[in-house]
């Protein structure tokens, strides 16, 4: 079966390409090292799995969503997601497993694509350092990131879900851009995300900065993914992306700008990011190397690594499309 866009790309997926700017090509070290990975994720051996039915407890599902970082709506929709499964695997002797909670028709488009998807999230656990097993429940409600008419911007209109370190599980409650998250919620859960390294703020909005670089590795890992999955090029999915996430970081500083009280990390998740993107892609080679490592591999220099980051040049003040969206990224399989 083929497999579709969302939704949402089908829907924005001609004003992006309206927007686009050719920021990558075949010679853009970012594309390089995309080819790269790519390659190290098709080496790895198909993953036997298992999936059934089985029956998550309410109880338990109310209890993981009753968090700060999980709009409270989301305890409403689980009676309309009548779906309930577990996937299971092992890796590197490791068992991982996913609890979904959603509506049946959605795990068969999972399943299209649940052989690169394994493989996508066995090449981050590979390259982690922490040897623990994944456990991730996907709660795939239809709630959307929108900002509305309110002056706070908080998890309800922009985060999906969180990674609980202390025991060692990931919960996600949005369906939008569930596949992005994970690969998110999978970088903070094996301490890929920079979060213990400190950083001297020195303005207002500067709270939890390794965001950013979390988001950065999610986007690289999802563009791959989906790369895999629809045989599109990297160079065209990159420049889509990258439209995509310099129009919201344009929409996001308005609204800073504007007074807008943020009690989730927006600077980091949507500024700081498309900066670092811009940074990254303006490096030469010799630059590039060095700056890649410190952002995918654990370092001393964050400090130095984000300074240098501010200091890139992005036209964050010109206008903007609006999506009516506060995602955070415009590609997304249905």
């Amino acid at each position: 079966m083929a497999i579709e866009w969302s939704e949402f790309t089908k829907n924005n997926l001609s004003k992006i390409n309206e927007l686009k700017k050719n920021f990558f090509n075949d010679n853009s070290f970012i594309i390089k090292k995309a080819r790269e990975e790519r390659e190290e994720i098709l080496k790895l051996p198909d993953t036997p799995f298992k999936i059934s039915n089985v029956n998550i407890p309410k109880k338990e599902l109310i209890k993981y969503a009753s968090t700060y970082w999980v709009y409270d709506k989301v305890i409403d929709k689980l009676d309309e997601l009548s779906g309930s499964y577990l996937i299971e695997w092992t890796n590197n002797n490791l068992t991982n497993k996913i609890y979904i909670k959603c509506k049946p028709p959605k795990i068969e488009n999972i399943k299209n694509r649940l052989n690169i998807l394994i493989k996508v999230i066995n090449r981050i656990q590979l390259k982690s350092k922490k040897k623990l097993g994944i456990e991730l429940y996907l709660v795939l409600s239809n709630l959307k990131k929108k900002l509305g008419n309110t002056n706070e911007i908080g998890p309800k209109h922009v985060n999906s879900g969180y990674t609980d370190t202390r025991d060692n599980y990931i919960f996600i409650w949005r369906e939008e851009e569930f596949e992005k998250v994970s690969f998110h919620e999978l970088i903070h859960f094996f301490d890929m995300d920079h979060r213990d390294e400190n950083y001297k703020h020195d303005h207002v909005h500067e709270d939890s900065l390794y965001e950013a670089i979390t988001d950065f590795k999610a986007i690289f890992y999802n563009i791959i993914y989906i790369s895999l999955c629809t045989k599109k090029s990297l160079i065209t999915l990159f420049n889509l992306e990258l439209t995509f996430i310099f129009n919201q970081a344009k929409m996001m500083n308005n609204n800073i700008n504007n007074g807008s009280k943020l009690i989730s990390p927006v600077y980091a998740y949507f500024v700081l990011k498309a900066l670092l993107f811009n940074y990254i892609n303006n490096l030469n080679q010799t630059n590039f190397e060095e700056n890649w490592s410190e952002i995918f591999i654990k370092n001393e220099n964050f400090d130095k690594l984000i300074n240098k980051i501010k200091q890139t040049n992005l036209e964050l003040n010109k206008k903007y499309y609006n999506f009516n969206s506060a995602r955070m990224t415009s590609l997304e399989l249905l």
